[in-house]
């Protein structure tokens, strides 16, 4: 199978990072045993695709009506209109449904590896499978360490042992640590961060590039949960994975799925809002916390808008530092190139009037 994993710090994150990283979407690392995963009830594991200059994958599940669980890094710092949900067995060949809105986890931090990193994701037009949601493990079953050494399922749409991508596959291994405190897996050689869990890969195999996001399933009272997010591992995918750990992050995934306060209508916290962002008192596109920036604008609003009128904001006039299309400054050199031009010009002059 594969994994998609940050893989130790920026550069982790290139199957589905910054766009200067994508190329790691292509890896060819040698990883064992994945399989077509023909489970049913794993047609709610989905490709989450990112369409620009640089296109990439990540996986993800659907975890309630319209909604996908993945992972922050294959979403941060990237506009929501530009990811679609992949449904089917090979992504090339997958129905697709448009994202509409997305949240990443407020403690998400690129520096730190597995911190935070959950990404939720809505989708228009409704699932055109039939399975149902696998939901994530509620706090009340949370994993502890009475559940290591018990097996982990993993799903994803990353790379496979020949260099070859796109295709769902799934591979199972044993869970090895349980990390629900930043102390209480230190010094076990590898990156344990709080609230993941890791497993060893060194003889399995396990997820790698273009599965970050995927899930580890469990089963809980013959009921299968989706138990941890793949997110980071060492470079080659061989010897360790860590996933962040869905059970304590149970209040933030049940706040996106019970949000209903469309854009522009009135708020008073992010968590009311399908966009996640609430700004100036009514949801918005974006954070929208810049100077001279506003949600609220008449006729705007829920866009964030550029200030442009000193009466709303004072400072904020189009001939001052918020001009939407501001002069861009080269410093004192364009006026020294001009004044040598001039001198030149004096000289040549000059130098011509010479008998």
């Amino acid at each position: 199978m594969r994994l998609t994993f940050a893989i130790i710090l920026a550069a982790l994150f290139a199957a589905c990072g910054p766009e200067t990283e994508t190329e790691m979407q292509n890896a060819t690392y040698p990883i064992i045993n994945g399989t077509p995963d023909t489970d049913p009830a794993h047609e709610a594991v989905v490709a989450v695709y990112f369409n620009h200059r640089y296109w990439s994958f990540c996986s993800g599940t659907m975890i309630a009506p319209g909604v996908v669980l993945t992972a922050a890094h294959c979403a941060y710092k990237r506009p929501k209109d530009r990811f679609e949900i992949l449904f089917g067995p090979n992504a090339q060949d997958a129905i697709h449904r448009k994202v509409t809105s997305l949240w990443i986890h407020p403690d998400y931090d690129p520096s730190l590896l597995g911190r935070g990193d959950l990404c939720l994701m809505r989708f228009s037009g409704g699932s055109p499978v039939d399975a149902d949601p696998i939901p994530p493990l509620p706090a009340s079953l949370a994993l502890t360490s009475e559940d290591e050494g018990k097996i982990l399922q993993f799903t994803g749409y990353g790379v496979t042992e020949t260099g070859q991508f796109t295709e769902k596959l799934t591979v199972k291994t044993e869970l090895s640590h349980v990390c629900d405190e930043a102390e209480s897996c230190a010094g076990l050689g590898f990156s344990n961060k709080e609230r993941t869990i890791c497993y060893d890969q060194t003889d399995t195999g396990g997820p790698c590039s273009g599965d970050s996001g995927g899930p580890s399933f469990m089963f809980r009272d013959n009921h299968e949960y989706v138990v941890g997010v793949t997110s980071y591992g060492d470079r080659n995918c061989m010897h360790f994975g860590c996933s962040v750990k869905v059970d304590r992050y149970e209040d933030w995934i049940n706040a996106f799925i019970s949000a209903t306060t469309m854009q522009g209508e009135s708020c008073s916290d992010d968590l009311e809002c399908l966009s996640g962002f609430c700004a100036d008192g009514v949801c918005c596109d974006y954070a929208c916390g810049s100077p001279c920036e506003a949600c609220n604008l008449p006729g705007s609003e829920g866009t964030c808008t550029r200030v442009t009128d000193d009466s709303i904001e004072p400072g904020c006039a189009m001939d001052e530092g918020c001009s939407s299309s501001p002069t861009k400054s080269f410093g004192p050199w364009p006026v020294l190139l001009a004044l040598l031009s001039v001198l030149a010009l004096v000289f040549w002059s000059t130098g011509r009037s010479q008998p």
